[in-house]
């Protein structure tokens, strides 16, 4: 939470703006369907990147969502993960952007974002985040491969190395929560819910994995904020 609070108050001294750059069936890479089991974690390390400035051998798929559109998927470990982030009308799209929604994908509050997965499909767990970070190599290797190749700020791209592909759509403040005046957040940051609740008193938090140049790390947040969404799936 600290991590974010920081970021958050960096982004506060920066104008921000867009950032510009670039189911109901889910298909393996042979178009064919899936029904094998898989355990939903692994923390073996006996896999590296798959995919370098060269060659791509990432093993990819796609899932289709409640409103017919198709998103990529990748396998990383024993999990598939959506290699795009969700966007369809239930969430919110970046300054009332549909072209950064086309873009970046919606944000969504931990509500929205917990029930609205491609069917079959559901939000990474809290120990799924820290996996995830775990098995690419640990968080100072995990914000450089879990990072998309283009569209980053600067210049200051990571290598996509997993074919996750994340980019920086940013987040959705609410001020009632933080006193940071700024309503949005973009700069070169992203953040992606997880299904895992805070334990405290008021259940009004949940986990989330923060990523950008410089950090990848699980923490939490208040429910009511928008954050990205990426849907794994275990059964495949």
């Amino acid at each position: 939470m600290k991590w974010l609070l920081c970021a958050l108050l960096v982004c506060a001294t920066m104008f921000v703006a867009c950032g510009d750059s670039d189911s109901e069936f889910i298909s393996r890479p042979d178009g064919k369907i899936s029904s094998s089991s898989v355990s939903p974690e692994s923390s073996s390390r006996e896999f590296g990147p798959c995919k370098t400035e060269t060659e791509d051998n990432c093993e990819y798929g796609t899932v289709t969502d409640r409103g017919g559109k198709i998103y990529k998927t990748v396998k990383i470990g024993n999990l598939w993960w959506m290699a795009e982030n969700l966007s369809n009308d239930v969430g919110l799209c970046f300054n009332d952007s549909a072209e950064y929604c086309a873009k970046y994908g919606a944000l969504y509050t931990w509500a929205s974002a917990k029930f609205d997965c491609p069917t079959d499909w559901r939000l990474p767990t809290k120990s799924e985040f820290e996996n995830l970070i775990e098995m690419v190599g640990g968080d100072s290797v995990a914000i450089t491969v879990l990072r998309s190749s283009t569209g980053w700020k600067d210049g200051e791209n990571g290598t996509d190395a997993y074919g996750f592909s994340a980019l920086p759509a940013g987040m959705r403040n609410v001020k009632r929560y933080h006193n940071v005046d700024t309503e949005y957040f973009s700069d070169n940051l992203t953040c992606f819910w997880s299904s895992t609740e805070f334990d405290d008193y008021y259940q009004n938090q949940a986990y989330f994995f923060y990523l950008d140049k410089g950090h990848a790390f699980v923490s939490e947040e208040y429910k009511p904020f928008y954050l990205s969404v990426r849907c794994v799936n275990d059964k495949i």
